[in-house]
């Protein structure tokens, strides 16, 4: 039986009734490298980015997202294409990342709280 993370039941086929049977679970050792970062490089590599922007990254370190190897291969990319225009990156790859990224989004700080950069 499939529980719905939404409300808590189990899933039922529409048109029968019949309860669902999940079975498509595939164990990952490493899902953020097996999948996270080859689906964003796949996403850098098909389209042609000026601005890189992920959010919901506050519960993990830079390190678990890969954000260095992220950046890495984007502003690689962004380099070996020869762009005339810049690309930028905000720094919501990670709860650690405030020393990543081009720029700050301080919405998540809080107000008059000091913030310094290396």
């Amino acid at each position: 039986m499939v529980q719905s993370s939404y409300t808590g039941k189990s899933l039922r086929n529409p048109f029968t009734g019949k309860e669902i049977e999940y079975t498509g679970l595939i164990p990952v050792p490493d899902n953020v490298a097996d999948f996270v970062v080859t689906q964003i490089k796949e996403l850098i590599d098909m389209y042609d980015l000026d601005y890189f922007s992920i959010g919901g990254a506050w519960e993990h370190s830079a390190d678990y997202w890969h954000t260095k190897v992220l950046l890495a291969y984007y502003y690689n990319k962004a380099e070996a294409e020869n762009r005339r225009r810049g690309v930028l990156v905000n720094n919501y790859l990670g709860n650690d990342t405030a020393y990543h990224g081009d720029f700050c989004v301080f919405e998540n700080m809080v107000p008059g709280e000091i913030f310094e950069r290396p």
